[in-house]
């Protein structure tokens, strides 16, 4: 999951400003794990999964039924039932909920959170069975049971553009989500979570289902994956995204130590992050000096200082043949590491590093 990157700054004296990086495919050993389950308020078939930004939206495939819950205090803060009872998967355009309904009628509908009304409604842009949905930001994404997804204009219901997904998956694919770049997919027959790239169709990542059987509905909350199927459970699931963390150097002058500065986005604390597991490039642990934290940019967000040893960073600058430009080198520095619940973040800044020799 490749989210854009924001182009560096270069700073000759002094740390002006912090850049934040934007989020980028941290992978790990830990992708597909598991990290939260709870029972879904739709006791037949659970299928559709949303999440709004501070809920979850779900639906099954026998009763009607949609409900909004908080998955965390397993409380059901709103519900109604539609008419029709072959509700499948939903998504969350910011003001609106939209349900697909597998059959008599194959209709798209767009819903009223408040009371479920309907405030418009297409047939989809195929002959097949519609599934899995999704929202972009402004499309729709639409799974067509047997074989393709599609991006559909909401406005006119007209397809701009799909992708195929393995034939041999048939009634497939189920429940979508979309992370910001691609489309996960759930696959009921064979158990499977795929992230695609919406370009090929190609899987970039592949993993088991937590639900035993029947997997369904997919909704992504900006940092993880949710899922649901017949088994009628929500799981939370780790996809190894990282988090889009803000970082400074002082990188200029000749001191053995080259202070940087960690900003974690707002709900996070610093004072959270495993310091072991903290590198520099990936290569270059925090030095000796005891890590402090402090607000160092004066936006009213706590910090967390660190320090690398310069030496260590020319040698790995002058034996990865990096070149100087006169006595500098022009180099973007990443940091990464782990908070204590394992989850992942980085960022990054380009700065220019003074070596006159040692």
């Amino acid at each position: 999951m490749k989210k854009t990157a924001i182009s560096g700054i270069v700073l000759p004296l002094v740390l002006t400003s912090m850049l934040t990086m934007a989020v980028s495919a941290q992978q790990n050993n830990r992708i597909g794990e598991v990290i939260y389950s709870v029972p879904s308020p739709e006791k037949q078939y659970t299928c559709g999964l949303a999440w709004d930004g501070a809920a979850l939206w779900t639906t099954g495939a026998l009763d009607g039924m949609i409900y909004r819950f908080d998955p965390f205090t397993d409380t059901v803060l709103a519900s109604f039932q539609r008419r029709t009872k072959y509700l499948r998967d939903l998504a969350w355009d910011g003001t609106n909920l939209w349900v697909t309904n597998w059959d008599y009628p194959r209709m798209v509908y767009k819903l009223n959170p408040i009371d479920g009304s309907v405030i418009t409604y297409f047939s989809p842009p195929f002959s097949g069975h519609p599934d899995g949905l999704a929202w972009d930001g402004d499309y729709l994404w639409i799974g067509e049971e047997d074989g393709k997804i599609y991006r559909v204009d909401p406005s006119t219901g007209q397809a701009i553009y799909s992708f195929s997904v393995p034939w041999e998956y048939n009634h497939n694919p189920r429940g979508l989500a979309w992370d910001g770049e691609h489309i996960w997919a759930g696959y009921q027959n064979v158990g499977l979570i795929k992230e695609h790239d919406i370009t090929t169709g190609n899987a970039l990542t592949t993993f088991a289902s937590p639900s035993p059987w029947g997997q369904q509905g997919l909704a992504w909350d900006g940092r993880y994956l949710w899922s649901t199927g017949g088994d009628n459970y929500i799981y939370q699931i780790n996809v190894g995204v990282s988090i889009s963390a803000t970082v400074g150097f002082k990188a200029w002058g000749r001191g053995k130590w080259i202070p940087a500065y960690i900003e974690l986005p707002e709900g996070l604390s610093v004072s959270d992050i495993n310091i072991s597991t903290v590198k520099l490039n990936d290569t270059i642990s925090i030095g000796k000096p005891p890590p402090k934290i402090r607000d160092y940019n004066k936006d009213d967000i706590p910090d967390l200082m660190v320090k690398f040893n310069r030496d260590e960073l020319l040698d790995w600058l002058a034996a990865s043949g990096i070149p100087k430009i006169g006595n500098y080198y022009d180099i973007t520095l990443t940091i990464a590491g782990k908070l204590t619940d394992d989850s992942i973040f980085e960022g990054s800044q380009h700065v220019r590093i003074l070596d006159k020799g040692k």
